[in-house]
Formats: structure tokens, sequence, C-alpha cells
């Protein structure tokens, strides 16, 4: 029997830490085939020793059965984890075509509500799911990711999914139990998707705004009020779109942001003091951008987005 082939496309926190489950949970068994996609100086630390991913629970080195920075020396796939940043992702399905047959499956983790249609733009004859991530993890080291919290979860679905896609996602969950990770599979995966970015998309951006952390614009009633604005103009916008979200999402929201540790900040706001490239866009520029095509006000988005903008050029 042919090994069910995962390709994790991007090591870097989403799939340093995931693909890193998986590789572990399936290192010695034939059944399952891991193959990582890097690049630089990670590409040559994972094929030299591995990658090492850390947590507070614990910390090892898996290795997986490939290592590559080239889609098209691997052959076709059965499924496709996409794990890089939204603005890479143009390149990054170009990037994975050659590893693509006609049975394969592509399940993009980016952060975004949108994201699988832009896939499905890309390639119209893939097949695409759905998901998102919750984990607070990130590159460290050439070779090594470590997870800050020990909050991690993965969702994927698909809405309206057709029979082979149901017997192919039945099929993946199975896999996905055998491993540490906290699974959710779900018919309803637009939702859950929106669910989370009400919650990133929001703290993303006033974290990006003022710098702070966790701590000190919870404290802050000016913050938390903006805050709670852009939730609500979130839901109104997945509202409009037909997705299955309620009022009620604001303040479950509001207060898992007060379950994080203080010294939290967004992996957005690291970029920014970093002087990196962010997902301004897809976190915060998507909802003013989206809502106009649906008469929404988003007035707090389109201040933040256009504020964001400035601080950025």
């Amino acid at each position: 029997m042919k090994p069910f082939r995962i390709l994790v496309f991007g090591i870097g926190g989403v799939g340093g830490y995931f693909g890193g489950h998986i590789a572990k949970t399936y290192q010695n068994d034939p059944s399952v085939e891991v193959i990582f996609v890097a690049r630089g100086d990670h590409l040559k630390a994972i094929k030299d020793h591995g990658l090492s991913v850390v947590t507070p629970e614990e910390s090892y080195v898996v290795h997986p059965d490939h290592v590559t920075d080239d889609c098209s020396t691997i052959g076709p796939v059965d499924l496709v984890m996409l794990c890089t940043k939204s603005y890479h992702l143009q390149a990054s399905v170009e990037a994975i075509k050659p590893a693509l047959g006609p049975k394969s499956y592509v399940l993009p983790l980016l952060n975004g509500v949108h994201i699988h249609e832009l896939v499905e733009q890309q390639l119209p004859k893939a097949n695409v799911l759905q998901g998102c991530v919750y984990v607070n993890a990130y590159k460290t080291n050439p070779g090594e990711v470590t997870q800050k919290s020990v909050v991690q979860k993965m969702i994927f679905g698909k809405n309206d999914a057709t029979e082979n896609e149901k017997q192919f996602m039945d099929r993946l969950n199975t896999l996905l139990e055998a491993t540490d990770i906290n699974l959710v599979y779900t018919e309803d995966a637009l939702k859950e998707i929106w669910t989370k970015y009400a919650f990133i998309s929001s703290t993303s951006a006033i974290t990006c705004l003022t710098d702070k952390t966790f701590g000190a614009f919870r404290e802050d009633a000016e913050d938390m009020e903006k805050v709670s604005s852009l939730i609500k103009e979130i839901i109104a916008l997945g509202q409009a779109k037909g997705i299955n979200i309620t009022d009620a999402l604001l303040e479950k929201q509001l207060g898992l942001i007060q379950k994080f540790p203080p010294e939290t900040i967004t992996s957005m706001q690291l970029d920014m003091r970093n002087g990196f490239k962010t997902e301004v866009e897809t976190m915060v520029g998507y909802v003013p951008s989206e809502s106009k095509k649906y008469n929404v006000s988003a007035p707090v988005s389109s201040s933040i987005y256009a504020e964001l903008r400035k601080k950025l050029s």
C-alpha cells in the first residue's frame, strides 16, 4: 500500500510546530510520508540535524522523510499543508504545483478568512480544503521552532463538501487524531475561520497601532473600545457574507483576550518591531475593503488600517 504523503510547505511557527508533531508521530511508520519544504539556512539545518521543536512541555527533534526547497523533486502528494505568510501566498501556490496530482488536496492554514478563495482562483482544478490554526510559535533559529504558550489547535473541514472530499477528510482526520495536535474536524469550517479572525485581526490591529502588550492594551479603556468595534465590524461583515456567526461572538472573543498572559504580543506586532514585512492587508485591510462590497460600515477598521499604512510607509 502506498504511503499517505503529506507535504508541509513553510516550516515557520505554524508549519514547524504542526508539521513537527506529524513527523514525530509517523517518524518510523511507512504508512505516512512527511515532506518539509523550507529554504536557506533553515533548510540546511533541518537536513543536517533535523527540526528541533521546543514547547513549554517538551523538546524533541524530528527527521522528516524528505526536506527540500524544490517541489518538482517530490512527485504527487496526497496533502499539501500551506503554512506561509499571506503575502507569500501567490508564490507559494505556484511553487507547490509540481507536487499536485488530480487526487491531491491543499489545506491552507494561513491567517485570513479568504485564503481558500485565493488558492481556488490560482488552482481552479485543485481540491482545496478550509482550515486555520491557533498557536503562538516562531522560528527561533535555523532548524528550530519554539512554541511560546501551551495553546494549540488545528481546525479543518469544508463547507458544502462533496462525498469524495468527505472521504478524504475522514481519512486525514484519522491520521491527525493519532498526533498530539488538538484537532477539530468540522462541517462548518468557515464559521471557525471567521471566529479566529475576529480575535487575531482585532488584536493584531490594536497591538500594531499602539505597540502595547495584551496586558497594557487591556488596561486602556479606549484601546478596548477600539477592539470591541473591530470585532463588531468583522461580525457584521461575516453575517453579510452569509457566515454562521452571531453577535454573541463579541463577548466570547473579548473573554478570550483576557485569558492571554499580559506579556503577550502578536506575530504581526513582532514583525513590525523587527522591520519585517507584515500581513497588514490580510489582517486589517481586508475588512474595510470587503465591507465596501457589501455596504457594511467599518469606520474603525478603515481608520486603523489607514494609520497602520502610514506607520509602515
